[in-house]
């Protein structure tokens, strides 16, 4: 970038001190840039790679310290686990000894409604032959009732059982289930994160950090240099702007190569880069840069990025 500035001021100058047209767009060439961030505050616990060193697609750079993560994974497992354990309950439904025991508490809650039954009868015969009063009458009456609404909750308890879970709670469970797989997958991922691997294949342009040191999270740990060929970024001058369009084969030069470089023009700025601050009158117009890339072809893999480079203007 430093080296593409110094031919832009080199360019202007020249064309301030010259009322000769344009013959060359200067530019240099360029690789992507790949920044891999921290994905969590952590110690460096590894560095696998150098400065310089070529590094294929999925090759680890770098690990982060993980004993904090790796136990919040074994928490969302185990919640797993439970939601999991949870789900088959309810699918399930009752054992059946718990049917056993809800059908003898109905047959209790039967046995006792009857001798109250009975009982209140007795009492009300009693009181019609004016042998006692209205209390006990309403004493066995009351122990009646009660007792039919002990039988009754004891055989919905058994109908319970016996016809299973209601569909919305077993869907209510399958949601929980749901969740609690989402949590552990996102955990596990994150675990996985903190071994930094390279995106694509390229070389190792900068490692901010050292080992042992403790970054933040969202901290630039690694930088890469795509591995594929350079691109070419030149200043096109305003009045050559209609001449050329996307998709347009150029060739471009360069002092030590022997040879043109081949490529088309993938990108054309639609602002210049550099505007007086002056009337932009014709003679000034012609002082206008707009920042042209180029994409070139497989045979200039091998050049460095920041090579200047020259566009031959027709």
């Amino acid at each position: 970038m430093k080296t593409s500035t110094t031919c832009y001021a080199v360019l202007l100058l020249l064309s301030a001190c010259s009322k000769a047209p344009h013959t060359t767009a200067f530019g240099t060439l360029e690789r992507d840039r790949i920044t891999l961030s921290a994905p969590a505050t952590e110690l460096i616990r590894a560095v696998h790679v150098k400065k310089g060193q070529q590094v294929k697609q999925g090759e680890v750079l770098l690990e982060l310290d993980n004993s904090h993560q790796r136990y919040k994974v074994q928490q969302a497992k185990a919640q797993l686990e439970m939601q999991k354990a949870a789900l088959e309950l309810v699918q399930i439904g009752s054992r059946t000894e718990q049917t056993a025991a809800a059908a003898a508490r109905v047959s209790s809650a039967l046995a006792l409604w009857q001798e109250a039954s009975k009982n209140y009868q007795r009492q009300l015969e009693v009181k019609q032959r004016g042998l006692q009063g209205q209390a006990a009458v309403d004493t066995a009456l009351a122990q009646r009732d009660s007792t039919k609404a002990q039988l009754d909750n004891a055989r919905q308890q058994l109908a319970e059982l016996e016809h299973g879970n209601r569909p919305q709670q077993i869907q209510q469970a399958e949601f929980q289930l749901t969740a609690a797989q989402s949590l552990y997958d996102e955990q596990q991922r994150l675990l996985e994160d903190l071994t930094i691997k390279a995106s694509r294949d390229a070389v190792v342009d900068d490692l901010p950090w050292k080992l042992g040191e403790r970054i933040n999270s969202g901290a630039v740990v690694t930088v890469l240099l795509a591995d594929s060929a350079p691109y070419a970024r030149v200043y096109l001058p305003e009045p050559y702007l209609t001449r050329f369009k996307v998709g347009d084969k150029v060739q471009l030069t360069a002092d030590q190569l022997a040879q043109p470089l081949s490529g088309k023009i993938r990108q054309i700025s639609a602002e210049a880069a550099f505007t007086p601050y002056y009337a932009l009158n014709q003679k000034e117009r012609s002082r206008l840069m707009f920042l042209t890339e180029i994409e070139l072809d497989a045979s200039a893999q091998h050049l460095p990025a920041g090579l200047p480079v020259q566009l031959v203007l027709p």
